[in-house]
């Protein structure tokens, strides 16, 4: 039972790994540190 939970959770990183990978290839990740920045500007009173 042990074993199958370690391989579960190195499958699960390893699905994490690529999606994220296969995201910022895409370009995603501008995208999202862009809406990101102009939350925070708001919240602080600046944007």
């Amino acid at each position: 039972m042990n074993k199958l939970k370690n391989y579960f959770w190195l499958m699960a990183l390893a699905a994490a790994l690529a999606l994220g990978a296969y995201g910022v290839y895409r370009g995603e990740a501008i995208d999202v540190f862009e809406k990101a920045r102009t939350i925070c500007l708001e919240c602080v009173g600046i944007g």
